[in-house]
């Protein structure tokens, strides 16, 4: 339909891949009720959901499946106002995060070293 300003719809994961586009590094800053302060920023949440696509293959099925559901869920804390569960869920994903590359740096060095065993 013309004279529209966007070209798709406004979900929750096309801002988040908008906000990770043009502003990845600004913190997020909220507040609940009880005063509880919680900081993260939408890099993490597409960074870690661009390595899964990227390098998927290169890691074990279950961890690949938790790192799924992980970003599943920090999305769907972001949408939220409960800070515990936000910092939860980041953490979480943190977590997996480094999971998961150290995996794909492990599979990289066997595969590099691999050829150079082979090599008389």
């Amino acid at each position: 339909m013309l004279g529209l300003m966007q070209s798709g719809q406004l979900t929750v994961d096309t801002f988040l891949d908008h906000a990770a586009s043009w502003s990845p590094h600004r913190e997020v800053v909220s507040r609940d009720w009880a005063g509880t302060v919680t900081r993260t920023d939408y890099a993490n949440v597409h960074a870690t959901a661009k390595q899964l696509e990227e390098n998927g293959d290169k890691i074990d099925a279950g961890l690949k499946s938790d790192v799924e559901a992980a970003i599943a869920e920090t999305r769907t804390a972001l949408e939220g106002d409960d800070s515990d569960a936000i910092n939860a869920k980041a953490q979480a994903l943190t977590e997996l995060a480094m999971k998961m590359g150290q995996q794909i740096y492990e599979k990289e060095q066997a595969a590099a070293a691999s050829p150079e065993a082979e090599a008389p």
